[in-house]
């Protein structure tokens, strides 16, 4: 009897130790990699090879997700807003960038495309909308894709401010989305995003898109522990989860795939 007692003891001892080596690593990213579906298919795989590393999803706009960073309310990124994470790394937060896959913004609106942009440039569609004041929803959340449509305003010499047909929403891609849809309006969206929350779902059609002016580049980026000292205790976890994000074959085949089989084209590209 007292050898059985010692080894459930020995027994709840282990399990209670394998519970304890269990890691949470706080992920931030853009609305758009949760929204289109993509990154839960990714862990779902990096939960079956790394079975002790839990992974919290933090999906906000690229903007918010460096301020998380830099506050130490994240461990790594995944963003696509070029130029600000030149900035994150200049400024010391950030460590490495490493881009790993692509696609396109495109321009999407009511159906029946009030200001005829269909088969335009993202630089001439904008100037129509201005010029006709169609309206226009903005996500306006300082995320990647707000960056983008506000340098195409700035490149062609347009102030939005005060203008009664451009609508801010303050939210993430799939609500801004729904915003558009509602309002009849146009909206820069990227095409992941736009193929599943409103192909076929919302009175939204693509009028602008395979622009070069309108690459969509996905970086994930680690942090500096100079600045944000407490991923030092993290950093096998979050070597663990770069590694399987940019050199996994099981994710190189999951950005291949991913819509092939409901679309007939893959959402997203590798970068390398």
């Amino acid at each position: 009897m007292k050898k059985l007692v010692f080894s459930l003891i020995l027994i709840l001892l282990f399990v209670q130790g394998c519970a304890a080596k269990k890691v949470t690593l706080r992920l931030a990213t853009t609305t758009s990699v949760s929204d289109s579906g993509i990154l839960s298919v990714l862990l779902d795989e990096f939960k079956k090879e790394y079975p002790s590393i839990d992974v919290d999803i933090l999906a906000v706009g690229s903007g918010q997700a460096f301020e998380l960073a830099k506050r130490g309310d994240a461990d790594l990124l995944i963003v696509h807003s070029p130029a600000d994470e030149q900035k994150f790394i200049e400024d010391g937060y950030g460590k490495e960038r490493i881009p790993f896959m692509k696609n396109y913004f495109v321009v999407a609106g009511s159906p029946d495309d009030p200001c005829k942009i269909q088969g335009k440039t993202a630089d001439e569609a904008f100037k129509v909308i201005a010029e006709k004041g169609c309206l226009f929803v903005s996500r306006a959340d300082a995320s990647g894709t707000n960056k983008k449509e506000l340098s195409i305003w700035k490149e062609i010499n347009i102030n939005t401010d005060g203008k009664e047909w451009y609508i801010k929403s303050g939210s993430g891609m799939g609500a801004s989305l729904i915003l558009a849809s509602e309002k009849g309006a146009y909206i820069l969206t990227d095409k992941a995003t736009f193929m599943t929350v409103a192909y076929n779902k919302l009175p939204l059609k693509i009028f602008v898109e395979n622009d070069n002016s309108l690459l969509n580049i996905y970086s994930i980026i680690t942090l500096n522990p100079d600045k944000v000292p407490h991923v030092v205790a993290l950093k096998g976890e979050i070597n663990d989860f770069v590694n399987f994000i940019t050199s996994s074959n099981t994710t190189r085949s999951i950005i291949e795939d991913f819509g092939k089989g409901k679309f007939g084209f893959p959402l997203f590209e590798l970068l390398n």
